[in-house]
């Protein structure tokens, strides 16, 4: 695990002040972590405040809460980030905001706290959600979202949290009724209903459908790196078993997997058997009975129409005419 953590920050080029931290402050060190934290919350910088803070909390876990409202922070920075028609009125972003997220260099901030081990679990939590706000926003995808780091983002923090074991979800994701009133509110927000009232992994289907919405603020259109995937097509195949029943998982499992199928519309041969390795057609097929189990006829069209179009694709090895020599 620790050789895969150091990966992924290679690959994403962590910067030093991270790895200086890690140095100087040993992991048990609560109090030194704490200083680091206050220092750099004072100074704008919260989702490296809410790091130091849960290195801390991971010795004491008194400073969860500190690391909670930290990336609370970085989360509401990033809506004020959102197109103008989304936001409400009179919330516009403060001076220097946009300066203030993306010079943080939160993607990488967020990746560590997702997969470091011992992170407490509401830290990890806010942090998802907070990843998940980042991965909607027009205007940071092209930060973070380039090519060469994109498949390393997605096999190594995606796919982790959307194959999740069963016995291992208490040690992933908060207990009901645990979210402290800010962290609750901010769930709401973006699933649009209680904690207690969503799967545990229901975060995880908000993350896949965001990664591929606004697909032209990236230099790659993100539904392509995620045909060819097929660690991350599996592990979203799976997750549609996992949630199976709520609507709402099913609603953003269906923003990923038709931006997916219309990468394979648009595509070829390639793509269709990219498709056919990473398990697409029996994630659309648990979907299908998933909305016929809920009575959800929109969403069993929708999915129907998803099937259809990769299965009856001329280039789909099913409808090749034989060659006649």
């Amino acid at each position: 695990m620790e050789r895969l953590i150091l990966n992924l920050l290679r690959r994403f080029h962590f910067t030093a002040q991270v790895r200086d931290m890690s140095a100087a402050h040993p992991a048990g060190d609560a109090h030194a972590h704490a200083s680091r934290a206050a220092s750099l919350l004072s100074s704008g910088r919260y989702a490296r405040a809410a790091l130091a803070y849960a290195a801390a909390a991971s010795a004491d876990p008194e400073y969860a809460d500190l690391a909670i409202k930290a990336l609370c922070r970085t989360f509401r920075g990033i809506k004020n980030l959102q197109p103008e028609a989304s936001r409400k009125a009179g919330k516009a972003p403060k001076p220097g905001e946009l300066v203030t997220v993306a010079d943080d260099e939160f993607v990488e901030v967020l990746a560590n706290l997702l997969t470091t081990p011992n992170t407490n679990v509401n830290v990890r939590y806010a942090a998802m959600l907070t990843f998940a706000a980042a991965c909607v926003s027009p205007s940071l995808k092209a930060i973070f979202l380039k090519p060469d780091n994109q498949e390393a983002m997605w096999r190594t923090v995606i796919a982790p949290l959307a194959r999740t074991p069963e016995q291992e979800l208490d040690r992933t994701f908060p207990a009901r009724g645990s979210l402290s009133p800010i962290l609750a509110k901010v769930h709401t927000s973006q699933l649009h209903a209680p904690y207690e009232k969503c799967p545990p992994q229901a975060v995880v289907t908000l993350m896949l459908g965001n990664l591929v919405a606004h697909p032209t603020a990236c230099e790659t259109n993100p539904a392509i790196i995620a045909l060819f995937c097929s660690d991350l097509l599996s592990a979203a195949s799976e997750l549609v078993g996992r949630v199976a029943g709520d609507a709402t998982s099913a609603h953003h499992l269906g923003r990923f997997y038709t931006a997916v199928t219309r990468a394979c519309e648009i595509g070829g041969y390639t793509e269709i058997m990219a498709a056919e390795r990473g398990g697409v057609k029996t994630a659309l097929e648990k979907l299908l009975r998933d909305a016929d189990e809920r009575d959800d006829a929109p969403a069993k069209k929708a999915f129907g129409e998803l099937h259809r179009i990769i299965y009856r694709h001329p280039d789909h090895p099913d409808n090749q005419v034989p060659n006649g020599d």
